[in-house]
């Protein structure tokens, strides 16, 4: 184990000088130096450095490190026989039982008659079998490893998380221990989580062996050859037993501080337990007290008194947190034997809080005798019970170690169930909220904890609920479901959107786990407003069949997104993916600082993050992608794989443009311009983060001197990376195309006063209209419900037309909608005193478009902006669309 040692040193005068001292190993280094007494009349003082990799010494077992045959003396061999199983990776632990880095700084202090250890240690991402911590602090002193009978240890952990702790880590955990005279071992401790939790202790424990009958005063429950106090003999037998003293124990959770009334004690061990004067208190009437002994011999006297406790501060100490609420009050007796005790309690929560919903009133009365534990609880609501439960639970609760305490058909309840909250839900499925309806139904319960069985059937009505991560309200929820054994079998489910459609599903649910149902359910949604994001809203048909598991659930089918949009510098954010239940994305947080942090712990649970889909995606008509560089109307199929929990979003596919507009902007310049997409698509090719290529081609069309100007842009390379190339049709130079897109015409027609006036005048009109445009098009397409939504200029290049039409000469807005599923109108009307063109599209057949025009009759000669008046002309176009 050891790689290298070295050790230099001199010896004058009874002291041992040490001027080198290293050892290496693959566990790590030591370092020391300083001198050591070798005389009982010469002290010396040798400093050690220790620095290692905790995780190496999971290849070793703890047997090999710690082997009682090399140690004398019982509570040594005790020692090592407890411990030894708990640090042996080898003992089914795991090979990660141990974790993180240590550095250590020692002082041994004497000679070897009387010699002092000291050592201040911290490790850093500490970690221990389910424990991990940011870092952890330590000292301990020996006063004289000789003797052992004075030691202090002292530990402070840093970020405390896992194992009892769960996901809701402390912010430190500290212990201090102190053994003195070998008798006294006295501790103080301290746990906090910020803000809401603190707890302070200290008092005494000891070890030792005595029969736990008739002892009144820890000092003098333990005779010194260990028999009981009450039997000066020693004859009695000598049981193993662990004495604690509580001199001090304040809690505070959130705006209360409970603390013990006065000094308690606890006796525990093989002989039974005793509990005495455990009481503790708020000052504002609630208050908890133990008081009692449970004998392993002889009759059994033990309760427990609650009054006026407020459940939600008390769950503030549990990792499952405040889901809980109201004021508790109650009683629980313990008497015959500990072999066959009888039990008797009843517990009263009065505005009882289960999540969000909040009840009138928890009563539960139960009685065990004879191996049973039967009774009844009611949960009433509103006046009536919402739940009422009553039956027996078969179980063996004797204060001794059995065989099996919980026998198979254990169980045998019955619930019965009356207009109870469907906020419920709540408890298991955190994407949703604001929920409504109500549970009504008989479900009867039998078999043993894990594998229990149902009968009966549950109905919900009139349910409806906010998704979060979707931002859209689900209504009108109906459902029946079917108990059988360890299936619920959904008879019927439907749901609506508030914004349109609905949605059916069938099947069955396994429970056999019942905090992580199986599914295996058929989905049919019909026009579904299913997602209402700012980023991304569509209606959605098709169906789907949803698997595996509430934590890992699956999701396959076939769907068809239409009337919506995606913006896409939300949803593709370089390299990373959009998490649909992201709390700040979805906007749902509207409450208390630690709401809002107990909704995001929540968050890497819920059933959408942790979802893997996989869909044939058909997409149209009226699915829009926005930027602010397009606004395209897609159409087309794509694969899409999809997993918030890791990051995961790959699309296969291509997508024809059917129209839109890409706005062209000079580096530098506010305004912009827009080109008509003439035709192009997107291919996307299944790269993890989603990065599609480009190949559009759009047209702007103005005029010249010489006639009609069209100048197309081409779109190619990637969305990250897009190329423009410009061409023009008669062909211009590059700068005069420039010119021509932003001051409306060649670069040399700018050098007279009025085309210098004309020429600001439509800077200023480009970039006055980019900005408001650019808002209205957020109201009329997001919150009226529009397809298409513009503000554009053409130029102004005619100074005598740009004076008499003013600001808004050349300037022009276009709407459009889908008045069908294959129907689409849009309304062109200039702002500059000419009048309207409509136009009319209808898709009749793959492939196949109608197209009916009311425009003016030049408008496809001149761009708008012409000069020429005329009538308006009426138009019919047939159109027929090839692909290879």
């Amino acid at each position: 184990m050891i790689d290298t040692s070295i050790l230099r040193f001199s010896v004058a005068e009874g002291l041992a000088t040490v001027d080198t001292f290293a050892i290496r190993s693959e566990l790590g280094r030591v370092d020391g130096r300083g001198s050591f007494g070798l005389a009982a009349d010469t002290d010396g003082t040798l400093l050690v450095d220790i620095r290692s990799d905790l995780a190496r010494f999971n290849r070793w077992p703890a047997s090999e490190l710690m082997e009682p045959a090399d140690r004398t003396g019982a509570e040594d061999e005790a020692l090592v026989a407890e411990f030894v199983p708990v640090l042996d990776p080898l003992s089914g632990n795991g090979a990660d039982t141990i974790a993180g880095q240590l550095t250590a700084e020692g002082a041994l202090i004497g000679n070897p008659s009387h010699a002092g250890v000291r050592l201040d240690l911290l490790i850093e991402a500490a970690g221990y079998q389910g424990y991990a911590a940011d870092s952890v602090r330590g000292t301990a002193w020996i006063a004289d490893i000789g003797v052992r009978d004075t030691l202090e240890v002292e530990a402070t952990a840093y970020g405390l998380a896992g194992g009892a702790v769960g996901d809701r880590p402390l912010d430190l955990l500290a212990v201090a221990l102190e053994r003195a005279g070998g008798t006294w071992t006295s501790f103080a401790g301290r746990a906090e989580r910020s803000p809401t939790v603190a707890i302070v202790t200290e008092g005494a424990f000891r070890l030792g062996t005595t029969d736990l009958a008739g002892t009144t005063d820890l000092a003098d429950a333990t005779g010194a050859d260990g028999a009981g106090a009450d039997d000066p003999g020693g004859e009695a037998e000598a049981l193993a037993r662990t004495a604690l003293r509580l001199d001090r124990l304040d809690v505070r959770v959130l705006d209360r501080v409970y603390a013990l009334e006065r000094r308690a004690r606890v006796v525990y061990g093989d002989s039974g337990l005793v509990v005495e004067r455990l009481a503790f208190a708020d000052g504002a009437g609630s208050r908890v007290a133990l008081d009692g002994e449970i004998p392993a011999v002889g009759g059994v006297d033990f309760g427990v008194e609650i009054a006026e406790l407020p459940l939600a501060p008390v769950l503030e100490l549990t990792p499952f947190g405040p889901r809980f609420g109201g004021l508790l009050r109650g009683n629980l007796r313990v008497r015959g034997t500990a072999d066959s005790p009888r039990i008797e309690t009843r517990l009263v929560v009065e505005r009882p809080l289960l999540d969000s919903t909040t009840f009138e009133l928890f009563t539960a009365d139960l009685a065990y005798a004879d191996r049973r534990l039967s009774g009844g609880i009611e949960l009433m609501g509103e006046g009536r019970a919402a739940v009422r439960a009553e039956g027996e639970i078969r179980a063996d609760l004797s204060f001794r170690e059995v065989e099996q305490r919980i026998p198979d058909d254990a169980v045998d309840v019955m619930l019965h169930i009356e207009e109870f909250p469907f906020s419920i839900v709540r408890m298991i499925n955190a994407d949703m909220t604001e929920i409504e309806g109500r549970l009504e139904g008989d479900v009867r319960v039998e078999g043993r904890p894990g594998a229990l069985r149902y009968d009966g059937a549950l109905t919900l009505s009139d349910g409806s609920a906010w998704m979060i991560p979707l931002q859209v309200r689900y209504t009108d929820m109906q459902g029946r479901v079917r108990f059988e054994g360890q299936e619920a079998r959904i008879e019927r489910f439907s749901l609506s959107s508030e914004l349109g459609g609905s949605g059916e599903a069938s099947g069955t649910l396994g429970i056999a786990a019942f905090a992580d149902p199986s599914f295996d359910l058929e989905l049919r949604l019909d026009e579904l407003r299913a997602i209402d994001k700012r980023e991304l809203n569509f209606a959605v048909t098709g169906a789907g069949t949803l698997g595996g598991s509430y934590r890992q659930p699956t999701l396959q089918g076939r769907v068809r997104l239409s009337e919506g949009d995606v913006l896409l510098g939300e949803v593709f954010r370089g390299a990373s993916v959009v998490d649909l239940t992201d709390p700040q994305i979805a906007s749902l947080i509207d409450t208390t600082i630690a709401e809002e942090r107990r909704l995001i712990e929540r968050e890497k649970r819920s059933f959408l993050y942790n979802l893997r889909a996989e869909m044939d995606v058909e997409v149209g008509p009226g699915a829009w992608l926005r930027s602010p560089e397009i606004d395209v109307e897609l159409g087309g199929e794509i694969d899409v794989v999809m997993h918030p929990a890791e990051q995961d979003l790959r699309i296969v596919g291509t997508l024809n443009l059917v129209r839109g507009n890409y706005r062209f902007r000079l580096q530098g310049l506010p305004s912009s311009r827009d080109f008509r997409i003439r035709s192009g698509t997107i291919e996307f090719i299944g790269t993890p983060s989603p990065n599609p290529r480009l190949n559009i081609v759009a047209t702007h069309q103005t005029r010249t001197d010489q006639g009609k100007l069209d100048i197309e842009a081409r779109l190619t390379g990637t969305l990250a990376n897009m190329d423009v190339t410009l061409t023009s049709d008669p062909p211009l130079s590059e700068s005069d195309q420039i010119c021509y897109l932003t001051l409306g015409g060649p670069c040399g027609a700018f050098a007279t006063e009025n085309q210098g006036a004309a020429t600001a005048l439509g800077l200023g009109q480009q970039a006055t209209l980019g900005l408001f445009g650019s808002q209205l098009q957020s109201l009329f397409v997001s919150d009226l419900g529009l397809d298409l939504f513009q503000v554009r200029s053409a130029g102004v290049t005619d100074p005598l037309r740009s004076s008499q039409a003013g600001f808004f000469a050349g300037a022009e807005v276009e709407v459009g909608t889908y008045l069908g599923q294959d129907v689409f109108l849009t309304f062109t009307q200039p702002l500059d005193g000419r009048r309207p063109d409509v136009s009319l599209e209808w898709y009749f057949s793959e492939g196949w478009t109608l197209e009916a025009r009311y425009e003016n009759r030049f408008q496809r000669l001149f761009s708008a902006g012409s000069n020429l008046e005329t009538e308006q002309s009426l138009g019919l176009f047939l159109f027929r669309e090839w692909s290879y």
